[in-house]
């Protein structure tokens, strides 16, 4: 009794390691384009996964920044003044927060050389937009290097599925040929040649499948990242327009001469 899943463990290694020199062994033996297909799927492979591994880095180093970040503003930054602020996030330029309310924060100080008649209240209005549309801008381009790149994991997700079915239709299109020559009918005969042409569907779908999944943990990661920016960017929007409706003469004072 004890010697029966023994010799099953011991069958069933032998299997798997006869499947395993059976899967190279058809690989081996593909065809040419069944091979080239093989080659181009293996290098999509590689750059699907470089791509994914160099943005799940950058990513993950941007929130930590951005945890950190919160916690000092929460703690020493939100009671500070707009000039204030520039000085602290100039310091902190490769903080997507920092960077991103930066650059409105500038383009007020900028406006606030130029515009001098209004009403406060016309003023605040001013100022909140102008500090919105830079604030803005600055986190498309943000977000346009994050999305750089992604696109080819949804290409390889949609295109790698269809290389590997072209592999197997030339793959079986050719056993096929070969049977009608050789004219023989056993299932021993057809059976090499199709599964050599199954090995590119396997293929196709090894490659599409991560590739899939990895482009939406990125568009996902890219859309909170998206979402904390936004949110940071209207406590600073809303710090600016409490120094604004308080007054203007003040804020212009405590930030023109901010570098």
């Amino acid at each position: 009794m004890i010697h029966i899943p023994l010799m099953l463990v011991e069958g069933a290694h032998t299997i798997d390691l006869n499947i395993d020199s059976a899967v190279f062994t058809l690989i081996y033996q593909t065809g040419r384009v069944s091979k080239i297909i093989l080659l181009i799927l293996l290098l999509i492979s590689i750059f699907s996964w470089g791509i994914f591994i160099q943005k799940f880095l950058v990513f993950a180093i941007n929130k930590r920044k951005i945890k950190k970040f919160k916690r000092l503003f929460q703690a020493k930054m939100r009671h500070k003044n707009p000039g204030d602020l520039i000085a602290i996030f100039s310091r902190t330029r490769g903080n997507i927060l920092a960077r991103s309310s930066l650059k409105g924060l500038l383009e007020i100080k900028d406006q606030l050389k130029v515009k001098r008649d209004k009403r406060v209240f016309q003023d605040m209005v001013f100022y909140s937009n102008a500090f919105q549309r830079a604030a803005q801008a600055e986190i498309a381009e943000i977000l346009g290097s994050f999305e750089r790149a992604i696109g080819f994991l949804a290409t390889a997700g949609s295109v790698a599925p269809f290389l590997g079915l072209f592999g197997t239709v030339w793959g079986l299109m050719s056993a096929f040929q070969a049977l009608g020559l050789k004219g023989a009918t056993s299932i021993g005969a057809v059976a090499p040649g199709l599964a050599q042409a199954l090995i590119t569907t396997a293929a196709g779908l090894f490659t599409a499948i991560p590739a899939v999944i990895s482009y939406n943990y990125l568009v996902n990661t890219i859309r909170v990242l998206q979402n904390e920016m936004l949110a940071f960017n209207a406590q600073v929007q809303g710090l600016v327009e409490r120094f604004l409706f308080v007054s203007k003469e003040y804020l212009t004072e405590r930030i023109k001469h901010v570098r």
